[in-house]
């Protein structure tokens, strides 16, 4: 396990251990059945298409209240996404099959507009553990995540379900040849309690 991939699980261990000393915190579990694709910037395009396949994502998460009807939601998620591409040569075919693979930090602001509905954005530190060959770039950076939902809470325990949109890499953390995007959207479902 290299050094980058330790002090990236660093962070969210001393949020963790924050979060659980102080009251009005939520600590669980979530997971995301996704839509995925590749946003391409068509002057760096070298392939026809690619198709997304889906993903999912599972972490865990804490949610500190800041003030009033704010807080901030952050955690670790691991992220699987699947592709397919492919490219034509003198009108012959060719396909592949991509997998990529991150886990990835949100640091986002949470707003309750009443008890039922709430607002949730901010960015994301993802860092890439696996990819398909077919692949260069790299989608470690910083990304983006916005998601609006509703949640429930019942003798401290917690659960919500939100549609949410996410993009990869708006901030690389390399420089790459082509500027690939890779973004999901679908739905989040969450479980928790609240201290």
């Amino acid at each position: 396990m290299n050094k980058t991939f330790l002090s990236f699980l660093i962070i969210p261990f001393f949020i963790t251990v924050n979060c659980l000393q102080s009251q009005n915190t939520i600590a669980g579990l979530s997971i995301a059945a996704n839509q995925n694709n590749f946003l391409i910037n068509e002057h760096e395009k070298l392939i026809d298409s690619y198709i997304g396949k889906g993903s999912y994502d599972i972490g865990i998460f804490f949610q500190k209240e800041l003030k009033g009807n704010l807080s901030l939601h952050t955690g670790l998620n691991y992220s699987e996404n699947s592709l397919e591409g492919y490219f034509n040569v003198n009108e012959v075919k060719y396909e592949f099959h991509n997998k990529i693979k991150y886990y990835s930090i949100p640091f986002l602001l949470h707003y309750d507009f009443t008890n039922l509905f709430f607002i949730r954005s901010g960015i994301t530190i993802d860092y890439e553990i696996e990819k398909s060959r077919s692949i260069n770039e790299s989608q470690s950076g910083l990304g983006a995540l916005l998601s609006l939902g509703i949640q429930y809470t019942k003798n401290h325990f917690y659960c919500s379900i939100s549609p949410q949109i996410k993009i990869n890499t708006l901030v690389r953390f390399k420089e790459v040849l082509n500027d690939y995007n890779l973004w999901n959207y679908g739905i989040h479902l969450a479980g928790g309690y609240r201290f």
